[in-house]
């Protein structure tokens, strides 16, 4: 079976890079990322919600040392020079 979702998920990683070099070309990179971002998050959670639906499951609780990394990890990397 993971075959299968392997085989799947290197397709969609070809076609998004695919798409993303056509995109690239009429639009600058600000915009395909803000792309990306715009087309993944209702697939996203289409796919956490039937995720969800398949087996129920209680939401994870958050400590404060993930928080912590959640919040500092953006800055910790603008932080840093090129």
């Amino acid at each position: 079976m993971w075959i299968i979702f392997t085989l799947m998920a290197a397709f969609m990683q070809a076609w998004r890079n695919a798409f993303q070099s056509r995109l690239s070309r009429d639009v600058n990179v600000a915009g395909v990322t803000l792309a990306r971002f715009v087309y993944a998050a209702p697939l996203a959670a289409v796919y956490l919600l039937s995720l969800y639906a398949w087996q129920d499951a209680g939401l994870p609780q958050l400590g404060h040392g993930a928080l912590q990394y959640i919040i500092g990890a953006p800055w910790r990397r603008s932080s840093r020079p090129p």
